[in-house]
């Protein structure tokens, strides 16, 4: 099966993970039938490096270009990126600004404190 003719399936998404980290994978960005790229947090966190950011702005521009795909920006973890990442049209991140991770019970109790709660879940019929 040819990558085009998968992409042609109903239901499928095709989309290239930790997209950056070789330079020749920018030039057939351009030829693959693409629905995302998403950056790899490397290449993110390395945005004031001239190559990292030549690849970011590239990838941007083809998929402006074709119309083609979504470009994820993994891994934003500063004000300073989210700014650059504006600056060169880019509208999707993902990363851990402003967050702070804590577990289900550290959660919960937070709800309750300010008066919230989850909805209960609806019991499981059998089948």
């Amino acid at each position: 099966m040819r990558f085009a003719d998968l992409a042609a399936l109903p239901n499928v998404e095709l989309g290239l993970t930790n997209a950056g980290t070789t330079y020749s994978e920018v030039a057939a960005f351009a030829h693959l039938p693409l629905d995302f790229a998403r950056f790899d947090k490397t290449v993110v966190r390395d945005f004031h490096t001239p190559r990292a950011k030549q690849i970011m702005q590239r990838t941007l521009e083809i998929s402006r270009d074709n119309d083609a795909f979504h470009v994820v920006f993994d891994g934003v973890e500063t004000l300073e990126q989210v700014e650059f990442i504006r600056s060169i049209g880019g509208t999707l991140a993902e990363g851990t600004l402003l967050s702070n991770a804590m577990n289900a019970n550290e959660f919960l109790m937070r709800l309750e404190t300010m008066g919230t709660s989850l909805p209960e879940a609806a019991p499981r019929q059998a089948e």
